[in-house]
């Protein structure tokens, strides 16, 4: 059961790895569409510089997004064995 766990949980860390791979290049991507369209630090609008606030929020909750989905696939994989080890005990038998 342990080595078929760590098959389980290293099959979920290699399929997020590539998965943010590719949520990476896209976060990037439209990260830079959000800075043309929306922030335009360049602009010279009120004489000061502007901050990119649109686009660092966008960033910012992409990254946190993705440190849930890891942080979750990793209490999953690991609550999964756990609760299979149990119920072939016998111990969360209900009365």
């Amino acid at each position: 059961m342990e080595k078929t766990n760590k098959a389980v949980k290293n099959g979920a860390k290699s399929f997020l790895i590539r998965e943010y791979s590719f949520l990476a290049l896209f976060c990037m991507l439209f990260g830079g569409v959000l800075l043309c369209a929306v922030d335009m630090p360049w602009s010279n609008s009120n004489d000061f510089p502007h901050f990119p606030y649109t686009t660092f929020c966008f960033l910012i909750g992409a990254c946190t997004s993705m440190m849930a989905g890891y942080i979750g696939m990793m209490i999953a994989t690991t609550a999964n064995w756990k609760v299979t080890y149990l119920c072939s005990t016998g111990a969360l038998k209900s009365e």
